[in-house]
């Protein structure tokens, strides 16, 4: 290592440390190249956590793992993998506490096949702080180098660093240890999250309708003032009910108060359970009430809240913007108290529909007075200083604070539209249209997120198109090439024994409804689609659909395609653009909370056929699922699915569900895929025979028992028994003639 680099490195740890914020180095070169750096930083007697997917260096995160160490904190981090991933690092640098380096190793292979890899590293260059160190700039001279050219990469590097000192001279006066003004007695960590904690409290007691809003960036202590607000509100229901009092709160005090908690996901929810667990233990010191109180604050799913909506107090509902709007609307009308916590820039992809569309909703509701509505942003890091150089970098280089930018009907009147595709080279090399793109589709999908970005750059099969109008981007597609399966695999998709990347379409109609003619068709799907939503309702989606199937057409494509959470507004629009409903997923969705539908509009004649034979099918097997899987589907929704039933015989045999029949017989499809031919079948055999080995399929798939019930009634163990049972029947009445 080169001394005059070393000797800037060590100094610069000390600076950091005083000032607690956080730099990041990127090394660029071999994998040992950049451990020295650990080395040097564990040499001066600090821990540096490793993240490394290389298997001669001891890796202390596993990849698997790497959420688990949400909430807590590293002096500095060493981030080691074979391909720059942007979600790991982007959660990395919520655990790096203020004073610490982030290590981040890119080999020179993964710059060379990366784009985004290169736009990373670039985006680094261009910042005054942070640090790009390559190996060839202090190997030994080989093959073609020269010692100038050497030379002239070391003086870059020094420049680098004279830039970077210069930058933290500037803003030291900026930068400051956080102010140690007496706290609240609530064991928060800051001054800003004990006034969200007050936010939360006040406005539960003292309404009979309150919603509270907590945004913040990440490291702010968010899901902390959660727990901490959960612990004072039955530390008060306690203090009341020992007093004989209900003083300022809306609970009856003969009960004792109840308090839902939930996300998307469980696992997101570890931080707000270590501090539960914190706080409960200051609050009672008895091990039993501990345990009272910790089973007062219960988690419940979101499908939970929002089918069965269970008897609680207040509700609180963490990482809400990864949440859909209707659920949301929903939780906030069933509830009486409910509290939503979010990060706004969050590395896990939460769309700006919370912000655009949810809290409006709430401004509405409160403006009507059905609420009282209140609203805390939290400013504060927790673990390391405000305006920290590697939080902002962060922000910028993964577009995590991408807005978009306001326009009016009034700015385009009369304009003339302009479609275009976009050159991804172009994209990583000017970061505003990239930062414009992105914005929008993260306004629009509540599941973009920072590997997006990624996918955008890199992945071969991915395009890129904008709509604008007089220059302001009005419009954006990502749309993903399926083309035909390869002719060598087919018949092994078919059979169910491989899966293959980029095929979502094809492998969906054969796998699920059992249409192998899939395998020979192409598909053009719509990945995402996005239309400013201040331009919304105007025809500009329409347009934009039109125009991705003019390119459809161009491309040679079999058909359009597309997959999302089906509610009534979203099938309405695709409907409206002759898009058809093939199939609906049999679960809801845990990100959408809806249905997954996917939609196909033909292109081909052979594609038309194929259309025409999944409606048909669709409308058999409606009602048989209807009743088994889709008891949840709105009503809107079942209106708008009936209205494109065709002509067909629902309870005639025929070859789709003799297909059917020996799909599920053979293990190449689940039971409840083919369900309905099963049911045609059965019922078919049972006109002219009886046989009762066959009466549990008759109880589950005739009348339509639960299937626990099923089972506990004929002693099946469970779902996996009763289905090789199901498979016996199935294979004897292929016996019986039905092939």
């Amino acid at each position: 290592m080169d001394q005059t680099l070393k000797s800037y490195l060590l100094a610069q740890l000390k600076v950091l440390d005083k000032y607690r914020i956080r730099q990041l180095i990127i090394l660029v070169g071999e994998v040992d190249f950049a451990y020295q750096y650990v080395e040097l930083i564990e040499q001066q007697g600090s821990r540096c956590l490793v993240y490394s997917q290389y298997s001669e260096i001891v890796s202390d995160i596993q990849p698997y793992e790497v959420k688990k160490y949400l909430g807590t904190e590293a002096s500095h981090i060493a981030l080691l993998p074979r391909e720059f991933e942007p979600t790991t690092f982007a959660l990395l640098t919520g655990v790096l506490r203020g004073g610490g380096v982030m290590l981040l190793h890119i080999s020179p292979e993964n710059i060379q096949t990366s784009r985004f890899a290169r736009y990373f590293v670039n985006q680094c260059r261009q910042h005054d702080f942070h640090l790009v160190i390559e190996q060839a700039s202090f190997d030994q001279v080989i093959n073609d180098q020269t010692i100038n050219n050497q030379r002239r990469q070391v003086t870059a590097l020094a420049q680098d660093i004279e830039r970077s000192q210069l930058y933290l001279r500037n803003k030291l006066p900026l930068i400051g240890v956080n102010d140690s003004a007496e706290l609240s007695q609530r064991h928060c960590l800051t001054l800003d999250q004990s006034q969200a904690v007050n936010t939360i409290l006040e406005n539960t007691w003292q309404h009979d309708h309150s919603v509270t809003v907590i945004t913040a960036d990440r490291g702010r202590g968010k899901s902390s003032a959660l727990a901490i607000s959960c612990v004072n509100l039955l530390a008060k229901d306690l203090g009341n009910k020992s007093a004989g009092q209900n003083t300022g709160s809306n609970f009856d005090l003969n009960t004792d108060i109840s308090i839902g908690i939930s996300a998307p996901k469980k696992s997101s929810l570890s931080v707000f359970y270590q501090q539960l667990d914190r706080s409960i233990a200051q609050l009672a010191h008895d091990s039993s009430q501990q345990e009272q109180l910790r089973a007062r604050v219960k988690f419940y799913p979101l499908d939970e809240l929002v089918l069965a909506s269970p008897e609680l107090n207040i509700l609180m509902v963490d990482e809400a913007s990864g949440i859909p709007v209707p659920q949301l609307q929903s939780l906030a009308a069933n509830y009486s108290h409910v509290v939503f916590a979010t990060t706004i820039h969050g590395y896990e992809g939460a769309g700006r529909g919370f912000t655009f569309k949810f809290l409006n909703h709430l401004s509405e509701r409160a403006q009507r007075r059905q609420i009282s509505l209140k609203q805390y942003h939290l400013h504060q890091p927790i673990r390391w200083a405000s305006d920290c150089p590697l939080e902002q970098f962060s922000f910028d280089s993964l577009l995590l604070n991408a807005e978009i930018k306001p326009i009016s009907n009034a700015d385009i009147a009369d304009q003339v539209t302009c479609f275009e595709f976009l050159d991804k080279n172009q994209l990583a090399e000017h970061n505003e249209i990239l930062r414009e793109i992105f914005a929008l589709l993260v306004s629009a999908h509540y599941q973009t997120s920072t590997s997006d970005l990624m996918l955008i750059l890199d992945h071969p099969a991915i395009d890129v198109y904008r709509l604008t109008i007089a220059g302001q981007l009005v419009g954006v597609a990502l749309m993903i090439q399926e083309r035909e399966l390869p002719s060598d695999i087919r018949a092994e998709v078919i059979a169910g024994a491989r899966r293959v990347r980029d095929h979502f379409t094809a492998q969906s109609l054969i796998q699920h409804l059992g249409f192998d003619s899939a395998s020979a068709l192409s598909f053009y799907r719509v990945m995402r689609i996005a239309i400013h939503p201040n331009l919304q309702s105007l025809g500009l989606g329409h347009h934009l659909l039109g125009e991705l199937e003019k390119q459809a057409v161009k491309l040679r494509f079999d058909a359009l395609s597309t997959s999302f959470g089906v509610n009534d507004k979203l099938l309405n629009f695709w409907r409206q653009n002759q898009f058809s409903l093939l199939r609906l997923g049999l679960k809801k969705d845990q990100a959408s909370g809806e249905y997954s539908g996917l939609l196909v509009k033909p292109l081909s004649s052979e594609a038309q056929r194929l259309k025409q034979q999944a409606r048909e099918q669709f409308t058999r097997s409606f009602e048989t699922l209807h009743a088994i899987s889709w008891q949840a589907l709105p009503t809107a929704v079942v209106n708008q699915i009936e209205q494109e039933f065709v002509e067909v015989n629902v309870l005639k045999v025929c070859d789709y569900d003799l297909k059917a029949l020996s799909d599920f017989a053979c293990g190449r499809r689940q039971l409840l895929n083919c369900i309905h031919g099963i049911k045609v079948v059965l019922l078919d055999y049972l006109a002219s025979h009886q046989d009762l080995s066959f009466a549990a399929l008759i109880s589950f798939v005739v009348e339509q028992q639960p299937l626990k019930k099923v089972c506990q009634q004929y002693g099946f163990s469970g779902k996996k028994a009763f289905e090789s049972y199901c498979r016996q029947v199935c294979n004897e009445l292929i016996k019986q003639g039905y092939r």
